[in-house]
């Protein structure tokens, strides 16, 4: 079966606040996952996006799902695999929320492509100066590759914006990056960002003129080689033969030759078959000296070489996933530098493993996950009033919002310029333990119930007979959300002057036992004592599963996140640090600092990079790298 590979050119439109583009190309270095899943390309278009959650980091997920689902098991064919994989995808990012999703996905495997298209996606080839559609709306199929076919794929915004006169002109071009250059200009600004595209060429690595080739020597194996094409103008058999391609691998250990005739045959003569091949014995002779050589100063050895190879390609599926898979990415990068220090310890270490020990250090320090900090004093409370203490910290826009319990008042903060100020105060938020905001107005959980902040605060929401111990509470679009323990979720909307009567929100039961705090971002983020995540979804339980913790969280206490930030970041107090997760439950890093176990409360800004800690009276600040 041929092995064919991609020249591949991207085109991905402008995101606006209801809609968004994503493309994903990927070809595996690994050998098994190349024979079964080959090269993947994935076109996405999501629109009538609610608002609810990042909408780049909902692509973010998208894509990195995608990639798991399909590369993840490769027990199914290819074919199998890419439909479960687009099916499995969109049930699970369109269940329970208020958005479209358009995928169009190719996988190409050995000489075979296999196409999905769902949502109104096109797939479109040109072979033989003919435009041929291939699939659309919710149709798959799978086809036989042919050398320099061209291909399409794209979104169903794309193929609206682009008609099929300027689509004929760009695939007649050369390559893919001219063709993106024609294609490009119709998509970028307009007001739907939905649309996006995938152009690619089918090429072989093998010498392109194969077929009008004799091949003298060869092998059966794939040869990693450039290729040498060496011209004799001085030899009478020149008339004969327009040129000889020698191809070399990287360590000159193995060779093809190859005699072009200007007819694509060989003489027939017996003295020119005698004179070429002398010649070619010649050659073969001082390649086979230089081989010697090369591998003398490079210090290669056949165990050295397959060393040094499969280094290279834990280095470079481990780049490729550093984005996608941070967890994943650093075991093959440290893969990579296990097996460099093989060679290393083995005396047999050429410039080219100096060179890639160099450039595998500098990823590795990109990819380092346990950061060791010192946090710094961004602001002292006792400097608004003596004998401060925080209790509880909240976020609202830019400024810090501070509960202090024992001097019965709320404190703001500002982030970038310092500025503080007694926000309200006094006997009515005496026994308050918690603050919320709701369209930047502040609200403070008490004793008789929750209070709205001001000049003169007033009792909006009285305690409630049916609440247990409410252990947090968020305001979210308008609404406020109590977490109680005894295993509810209390939602309050806004009505003119205040709130409606409280709602159950959850619709199915859930444990809140050991929670410990609330993040809203669109999804409701539950914290649990012992560790464990609670996803939740218009009341519904989500399934979250934390992975690449290499100790787990003990006694963490804060969850944060928001619909501005990217991340899912926990006060985990019992290891002295503060972790990342992605929001699909994937380990990103973390921040680790001694006094962090002294820590009452967490928020974050990653527009200003920076983790906020309450310690007491003072507000410390940890750089995000």
């Amino acid at each position: 079966m041929d092995n064919f590979w991609l020249h591949c050119a991207k085109i991905v439109g402008t995101p606006t606040s209801k809609s968004g583009s994503w493309v994903h190309t990927f070809s595996p270095t690994d050998e098994e996952k190349l024979a079964k899943r080959g090269h993947l390309l994935i076109a996405i278009g999501l629109t009538n996006f609610n608002g609810l959650g990042d909408l780049a980091a909902i692509g973010k997920e998208i894509v990195s799902r995608l990639h798991e689902e399909y590369y993840g098991d490769l027990s199914e064919t290819a074919f199998n695999q890419l439909k479960k994989m687009v099916d499995k995808v969109i049930q699970e990012a369109e269940e329970g929320s208020e958005f479209d999703l358009d995928i169009s996905a190719v996988g190409v495997v050995g000489s075979y492509l296999y196409g999905m298209i769902k949502h109104n996606g096109r797939l479109i080839m040109f072979r033989q100066n003919q435009i041929i559609p291939l699939f659309t709306n919710e149709e798959n199929g799978s086809g036989h590759l042919q050398e320099n076919d061209v291909f399409l794929l794209g979104t169903e915004e794309f193929f609206r914006l682009v008609n099929e006169e300027t689509i004929n002109t760009a695939l007649i071009a050369s390559n893919p990056e001219e063709m993106v250059e024609i294609l490009a200009p119709f998509v970028h600004g307009q007001p739907d960002g939905s649309s996006a595209a995938i152009v690619f060429r089918i090429f072989k690595k093998e010498p392109e003129d194969k077929n009008n080739q004799q091949v003298i020597t060869a092998v059966k194996e794939p040869i990693v080689a450039r290729e040498k094409i060496i011209w004799w103008p001085k030899i009478n058999w020149k008339e004969k033969f327009t040129k000889i391609i020698i191809w070399f691998d990287d360590f000159f250990k193995r060779r093809i030759i190859y005699l072009q005739s200007k007819e694509g045959k060989t003489s027939r003569s017996g003295r020119s078959m005698f004179t070429v091949a002398l010649v070619l014995l010649v050659i073969l002779a001082i390649s086979v000296f230089f081989g010697m050589k090369q591998r003398k100063n490079s210090g290669g050895n056949l165990q050295t070489t397959v060393l040094l190879q499969q280094a290279k390609e834990r280095k470079e599926e481990g780049k490729a996933l550093l984005t996608l898979n941070p967890t994943k990415a650093q075991q093959l990068l440290q893969e990579s530098e296990n097996l460099l220090n093989e060679i290393e310890n083995s005396g047999d270490f050429s410039q080219e493993a100096v060179d890639l020990k160099n450039e595998l250090n500098n990823l590795l320090a990109n990819s380092i996950k346990e950061h060791q900090v010192q946090g710094q004093v961004f602001f002292d409370l006792e400097l608004i009033k003596a004998g401060a203490i925080g209790n509880k910290l909240i976020l609202n826009g830019d400024q810090i919002i501070i509960l202090d319990k024992n001097q019965k008042a709320v404190y703001g903060l500002g982030i970038k310029d310092k500025k503080s100020t007694i926000l309200f105060g006094g006997e009515k938020i005496e026994g308050a333990n918690l603050i919320a905001e709701v369209n930047g107005t502040i609200y403070a959980l008490t004793s008789k119930g929750i209070l709205q902040g001001g000049k003169i605060p007033e009792l909006k929401i009285e305690t409630d007979s049916d609440w247990q111990e409410i252990i947090d509470f968020k305001g979210f679009n308008g609404s406020l959300y109590l977490l109680d323990k005894k295993g509810e979720i209390w939602k309050y909307s806004p009505i003119e002057g205040g709130f409606s009567n409280k709602e159950s929100w959850l619709k199915t039961a859930t444990d809140f036992s050991q929670a410990t705090s609330l993040a809203i971002d669109g999804s409701l983020w539950v914290l649990n004592q012992d560790g464990k995540i609670n996803k939740l979804l218009q009341g519904q339980k989500e399934n979250l599963t934390l992975t690449g913790l290499k100790k787990p969280l003990a006694n963490p206490n804060i969850i944060f996140t928001n619909f501005e930030t990217e991340k899912l970041y926990v006060l985990d107090r019992g290891n002295s640090r503060v972790v990342i997760f992605n929001k699909t439950g994937e380990y990103q890093s973390e921040y680790d600092w001694s006094d962090i176990n002294q820590a009452s409360d967490m928020i974050i800004s990653e527009s200003e990079k920076k983790i906020f800690l309450l310690i007491g009276s003072k507000i410390y600040e940890l750089e995000i790298n």
